[in-house]
């Protein structure tokens, strides 16, 4: 018969591990809808309003699971907090001290609670391989996307008519084919022999989905980070591997030319220049310029303290309407880094760039301490998606809009990775102290 403290202790381990599982299997599917919730896909369920309640419900499973005041300590963790800390403080000086009061809460409503959902979720997984199960329902969500929509262009055809499904935007659905290609791609070049089985067809059948959809979608910034992540890849990988990923490669294009007529002109026409008919500095002026031009001047005018969190100086001031929402005030930044300074200031940059600059140091000593080979090369990939996405942020600027799908994907998405390196880490220091033990001089 148990005594009262040993049953108190035995109910304690109980409900810890209640939640340690409740959020092992909520954030992969919320990770999910936060995703949908930018689409088109079941509005009445998955629309930008209900996006905050289900972050709500994220903030209170982390919350309440074990290991939630020990994460809170980390150096990374620290980092956020000093960035939103300066996130409410540029209230004291911004136009609308109001707006950016509401937008540093919303911004700290999704960094931290996702980051820290997303350090918890990978320190509680069995083991390091269990990382890929994050993406279980990105998967099937994006492609539910993709082929729902209207048919568009084909891949084979001209102009301007992108395709975007039921994302509502091309460069939307793009990045949605960009996030699922890192799962499907590890598991196609790891299959490991089982290419033939009935999963093995299906993963590969959703590759090649993605890799269409984002081709027609011609979102070239998607296009960017899906080969930055692949090129980051093809440098971790072993040296036979990537001799094979040389080889296919060649005999692609080499196919790729001799099946399709002027094969180089239709690849700069479709993808470079968008079907615009114009040069490429004419391309990207269509889209681009002007945006680029208003948010570089609003960068000037930032200077070292910013204009405020969600400011976009020189914008009517009567556009905000109060509340969470700026609808109807401001203008799209289009730049990540200036976006950060107009509203930031260079100081507001710095501790972001800090921030990212911590991330990869922790991200570089863990692949440098893997004690498997396989483990580097998921490091490789992962770390090269984050970096992708950051690379993408200064063509779409959703950094600086926390409530967006891509900022939502990429806070929680980052935690994951964190806490895999964390893990990685953890292991090898174990092993240090088991040869130390046994008398071994290396790990």
């Amino acid at each position: 018969m148990q005594s009262a403290p040993d049953d108190l202790v035995a109910r304690i381990k109980c409900l810890d591990d209640m939640s340690q599982r409740f959020l092992s299997q909520l954030l992969p599917a919320f990770a999910a809808v936060l995703m949908l919730c930018g689409t088109q896909l079941f509005p009445a369920l998955l629309n930008p309003t209900l996006r905050w309640l289900y972050i709500v419900i994220i903030a209170g499973a982390v919350v309440l699971t074990p290991g939630f005041l020990k994460v809170m300590k980390l150096p990374m963790t620290n980092f956020i907090l000093v960035f939103l800390a300066w996130c409410f403080l540029t209230a004291l000086w911004s136009e609308i001290p109001r707006l950016t009061f509401y937008k540093a809460l919303a911004a700290s409503s999704v960094m931290l609670p996702l980051f820290l959902g997303g350090v918890l979720w990978a320190s509680y997984q069995q083991n390091l391989d269990d990382i890929w199960r994050f993406f279980r329902w990105l998967i099937p969500a994006a492609l539910l996307v993709a082929l729902s929509g209207r048919a568009g262009q084909g891949l084979l055809e001209q102009g301007q008519n992108y395709y975007s499904g039921l994302a509502g935007n091309s460069n939307f659905l793009g990045w949605m084919m960009s996030v699922i290609f890192v799962p499907l791609f590890w598991s196609f070049m790891h299959r490991r022999g089982k290419s033939t089985s009935l999963k093995g067809i299906m993963y590969t059948a959703a590759l090649l989905l993605s890799l269409y959809y984002l081709l027609i979608t011609q979102s070239r910034g998607a296009m960017l980070t899906t080969a930055f992540t692949a090129a980051c890849y093809f440098f971790s990988t072993s040296s036979g591997r990537r001799s094979k990923i040389l080889t296919t490669s060649s005999l692609v294009l080499m196919v790729c030319f001799l099946v399709i007529p002027n094969f180089g002109e239709f690849v700069y026409q479709k993808f470079i220049i968008k079907g615009s008919g114009t040069d490429i500095s004419g391309s990207w002026g269509l889209s681009r310029a002007s945006i680029f031009e208003a948010t570089l001047a609003g960068a000037q005018k930032g200077a070292f303290f910013g204009g405020g969190y969600g400011i976009s100086i020189g914008s009517d001031p009567s556009g905000y309407s109060g509340g969470f929402t700026s609808v109807g005030y401001g203008r799209e930044k289009g730049n990540a880094l200036l976006a950060v300074v107009e509203e930031l200031g260079f100081i507001g940059l710095l501790i972001l760039l800090a921030t990212f600059i911590y991330f990869l140091r922790k991200a570089r000593s863990a692949y440098k301490k893997s004690l498997e080979k396989s483990h580097k090369i998921q490091l490789g990939l992962l770390v090269g998606y984050a970096a992708g996405m950051l690379i993408m942020s200064n063509f779409e600027a959703w950094l600086v809009s926390p409530g967006s799908p891509e900022s939502l994907f990429f806070w929680v998405y980052l935690g994951v990775i964190y806490g895999f390196c964390l893990r990685i880490i953890r292991d090898y220091d174990y092993s240090i102290v088991f040869n130390v033990i046994n008398g071994r001089k290396y790990a």
